[in-house]
């Protein structure tokens, strides 16, 4: 989850500006750290359960992001309803 504070939102703000976009807004939760990245060809749309796509789910989209900062890893899934 994001902490919530001054200099980090100043981080990210100028990392956004300076990468065109290309930032992740989360912290790790491990150290901290705002310099996430993703793990290069890990994004990949998962299958839909019949049960999901009944509930109105259009899309499942899974990746896997590491920490540059303490090498922890995460798997950030999202789920799309639209």
């Amino acid at each position: 989850m994001r902490k919530d504070n001054l200099l980090l939102r100043i981080k990210m703000a100028t990392q956004f500006v300076m990468q065109k976009g290309h930032v992740r807004i989360m912290t790790c939760g491990n150290c901290g750290g705002i310099n996430i990245a993703p793990v290069e060809k890990t994004a990949t749309d998962l299958e839909i359960s019949k049960e999901l796509a009944e509930k109105g789910m259009k899309r499942h989209w899974r990746e896997i992001d590491t920490c540059c900062d303490c090498g922890a890893s995460v798997v950030e899934q999202q789920y799309w309803v639209y």
